[in-house]
């Protein structure tokens, strides 16, 4: 089977965004025969980027001559349109079997040509959000018109695929649902360090670190996380912060200092590579999901952070949300807080550091839960289902 992954965004990026589609790509590659088209990117940057996540070129790459420019939305419209016109000559020149995107822009573009000018193979959509809801970019006339392309949905939350039901009517049958995964033999291959924190972050010695992975937007709830910090009564904690772009960072710094949140306490760190972002989780003690109450936290999202924790075997703490107890289990391998409450979050933190035993049981429970969610069971249960169906 020939299968084609189309892709329109800033490659150069190391978000989950890009790891999750290379991650995915890489796992589909080792069923189907396999081919990437994103927008431009060079080769040496590509090369980079796939190392920067500890992964090997396994699927050809076809690089379509334009960048996405989101600095204005007419820019973004304008190259998202380009791209999608020449993606559409590449489907007519190259024949694939089946379409794999995540890309709605393509889906509502394909939506507008005649039909004798539409891919004729079937497509698959991976849903990440329900868009018009997510985002001020499309409404819900144009997420329907566009979901009406796809012949199988593949939301990674039930609380997407509730309301796809609810909201555009897609049946049952035309769906999936499918939360992210994890690259376990990056992890397997990483062995812990006891001296590895100690000798990056000279403050985390003789204290126990609890560690958050990620961006900082606001529904990641990155602020509640550093607000507990004042709360924390032990006097072994050590808070790590790994992650957020350079504008998240400038934010972050300035909402600690507004705040008055203890600096001896608290270690922040931009994006790291994946091999060292397994080190630090490998050498930490407890992870952290604080995400908030919106619409994001609580229904759409898979975060990737979740079963990298798990890999680690880190014990967890996260957010009360519908959306974490679709993986996560309280008193099982993790403990839930009130979502946006740091009195609570700092409440739970001092609790777990303290029970040792039940720090174990989490760890052991994580490390075996999170060999059901590697990519590559993943892409094959998507591909299998999709063919049966």
């Amino acid at each position: 089977m020939k299968l084609v992954y189309i892709y329109l965004n800033d490659l150069e990026k190391n978000n989950a965004n890009v790891n999750q589609t290379l991650n995915m790509v890489v796992a589909l590659s080792k069923i189907c025969d396999t081919t990437l088209i994103s927008g431009w990117i060079s080769k040496p940057k590509f090369s980079e980027r796939l190392n920067f996540f500890s992964l090997k070129k396994s699927f050809l790459h076809r690089r379509i001559p334009i960048k996405l420019n989101v600095e204005s939305f007419f820019l973004e419209k304008i190259t998202r349109l380009i791209y999608s016109f020449f993606v559409l000559l590449h489907l007519k020149i190259v024949k694939y079997d089946t379409i794999y995107t995540r890309d709605v822009s393509f889906l509502l573009f394909i939506s507008y040509l005649p039909t004798f000018l539409k891919p004729k193979q079937k497509i698959l959509f991976e849903q990440h959000t329900i868009y018009h809801k997510s985002s001020d970019k499309i409404d819900f006339k144009y997420e329907k018109r566009a979901l009406n392309q796809a012949d199988f949905i593949i939301p990674i939350s039930n609380g997407i695929k509730k309301e796809l039901t609810e909201l555009f009517h897609i049946p049952e049958k035309n769906m999936f649902v499918s939360p992210d995964g994890v690259n376990l033999m990056n992890f397997i291959n990483i062995k812990p360090s006891n001296d590895f924190l100690i000798k990056k972050y000279p403050k985390s010695k003789g204290k126990k670190v609890v560690v958050y992975v990620g961006s900082f937007k606001e529904w990641k709830g990155v602020d509640t996380f550093v607000k507990s910090l004042k709360f924390i009564k032990s006097k072994k904690i050590a808070f790590l912060i790994v992650g957020g772009n350079k504008e998240e960072r400038v934010r972050l710094n300035q909402f600690i200092l507004k705040n008055k949140i203890p600096r001896n306490k608290l270690i922040l760190e931009s994006f790291l590579s994946q091999v060292e972002i397994i080190k630090i989780l490998k050498s930490s003690d407890i992870a952290i999901i604080p995400n908030n109450k919106s619409p994001i936290g609580e229904k759409y999202t898979s975060p990737l952070k979740v079963f990298e924790y798990m890999a680690c075997g880190l014990p967890i703490i996260s957010s009360d949300l519908p959306s974490m107890k679709e993986i996560l289990n309280e008193g099982y391998n993790c403990l839930f807080f009130e979502p946006e409450n740091e009195k609570d979050l700092a409440k739970k933190i001092d609790f777990l550091s303290r029970n040792s035993i039940l720090m174990d049981k989490f760890k052991q429970n994580n490390l075996n839960g999170c060999k059901k969610y590697s990519w590559d069971i993943r892409a094959s249960r998507i591909i299998n289902l999709f063919y049966k169906s």
